[in-house]
């Protein structure tokens, strides 16, 4: 990222330079400086060349830090003395201070954690290490603002993907501007990106040329645009791609910005989503998933509330009651959820694999009720044949995705999980062009309230 903005900074005139540089680091008396004295000069790592420090006034050296949130870990949380002697240990205890939103801790007992971010806190664990050794200061980026050849400011960046670690910005000050109380200013990068958003269509009315656009793709790709709103562009690209390609980066693309303008959607009003998972957490209600799906190919918002699929014993306990589940209990439901249909699921695991099967979708409770009636719900141990054979009686089409990997794995012996989902789907292409989503917003708020309020009755309807 820093290399990015550099590059893009550096094909810049100095007037843009000063412009942007006085955005980033919030510094309005940059863009003061007289263009035809100054000039801007950049640097990836090493120290520019010929820089005396003590040469730039202290209230002009400033430490700029970004960050997907812009955010930075609080320095309180660990203290590198007490870290554990036990590399592994050590790397794991960093990860359950700093990244316990991503497993919960149940998961972590079990030794199950996101690889991506056990390697952010590999990456934090080595930090830490290189810092108590009392090593250098490397930031990631330098910009120097000169007068007549003599630094006048000095900026240096710091770039991570997840929140900034406030050792290594002390560190930083102290040895690379070699002054404690630095200014140091945090952006996200979705600020970044609106600030060179602004100055490429200004520079657009003028017919400049710059490495702006890429910049801005290059953030895009990376899931770091902030959405104000789809476009109908966004859909076209998709279904008019010249390539399959073609097609499944434009989908991509997509795919990423609707989850982060619901990661933001959430954050504003209180709801606690997971998105590695796509799960909703709900206090109270545990034993069901609350899924957020979004299919691309369609364009369609998906809210799944999943009746069961918590555990074996759960999920049986709520077939055998939907089994003799009385048509008051059906109308109750299907007056929580006026517009939703109900869909048959079915989820085979092994030892290391799971595979989901959706086996039927009705427009009533009722129906879906009808369909289980007398259903042996046993999750023993089923050989792969049977398993085979009962999809197929389920018109399980032997092209599906799911059903060819359950015939590749090796696995013998797969458990049968039987649940229901509530399905309810929001067409993007209605909501396209509006402006910071006020109505889509206001669909999903009232959709997202309805579901809690029918996964509250089903579990005081079902005595869990």
């Amino acid at each position: 990222m820093t290399k990015a903005i550099v590059n893009t900074l550096e094909l810049l005139d100095t007037s843009n330079q000063l412009e942007l540089i006085a955005k980033l680091v919030k510094n309005p008396a940059i863009t003061q400086l007289d263009k035809t004295q100054h000039r801007c000069r950049f640097a990836l790592q090493s120290k520019p060349r010929g820089l005396d420090i003590e040469a730039v006034p202290s209230e002009n050296r400033i430490l700029l830090g970004l960050s997907p949130t812009g955010g930075v870990w609080n320095e309180k949380l660990l203290d590198i003395r007490k870290l554990k002697l036990n590399p592994t240990e050590a790397v794991q205890e960093i990860y359950t201070t700093l990244f316990s939103d991503v497993t919960s801790v149940k998961e972590m007992e079990q030794g199950k954690f996101d690889k991506i971010y056990l390697n952010f806190a590999q990456a934090e664990y080595d930090t830490l290490l290189w810092l108590d050794a009392n090593h250098g200061s490397i930031p990631d980026g330098w910009i120097l603002i000169e007068k007549d050849g003599q630094p006048v400011y000095c900026i240096i960046i710091e770039n991570k993907l997840y929140d900034l670690n406030p050792y290594q910005l002390r560190n930083h000050r102290q040895k690379s501007l070699e002054y404690n109380a630095a200014t140091t200013i945090t952006q996200s990068f979705s600020t970044v990106y609106d600030l060179f958003l602004r100055k490429q269509n200004n520079l657009d009315v003028k017919g400049q040329t710059t490495l702006i656009p890429h910049l801005l793709e290059y953030m895009t790709i990376m899931g770091y645009e902030p959405v104000h709103r789809f476009y109908l562009n966004d859909v076209l690209t998709i279904r008019n791609a010249d390539s399959e390609e073609e097609r499944k980066f434009y989908k991509e693309l997509l795919y990423q910005k609707f989850f982060n303008f619901f990661q933001n959607y959430c954050e504003e009003n209180g709801y606690d989503f997971n998105r590695k998972k796509r799960r909703m957490n709900i206090t109270g209600i545990s034993e069901f998933n609350f899924v957020f799906e979004f299919d691309v190919e369609n364009a369609q918002i998906i809210i799944s509330s999943e009746i069961g699929n918590q555990n074996a014993f759960v999920s049986q306990k709520i077939l055998a009651q939907l089994q003799k589940a009385d048509s008051d209990f059906a109308q109750q439901v299907q007056n929580d959820y006026p517009k939703s249909t109900f869909e048959r699921f079915i989820r085979m695991k092994s030892s290391r694999a799971f595979l989901y099967f959706p086996i039927a979708e009705y427009a009533h409770l009722n129906a879906y009720i009808d369909s289980i009636k007398g259903m042996s719900i046993s999750d023993g141990k089923i050989p792969k044949d049977e398993c085979l054979k009962f999809l197929t009686t389920q018109h399980v089409h032997p092209d599906e995705h799911a059903f060819a990997a359950l015939k590749r794995y090796q696995f013998q012996h797969w458990h049968k999980l039987e649940y229901l989902r509530i399905l309810d789907r929001l067409e993007l292409d209605i909501y396209l062009d509006e402006p910071n989503h006020a109505r889509l917003k206001r669909d999903l708020t009232m959709l997202i309230e309805q579901h809690i309020i029918g996964l509250k009755r089903f579990k005081k309807e079902l005595s869990l």
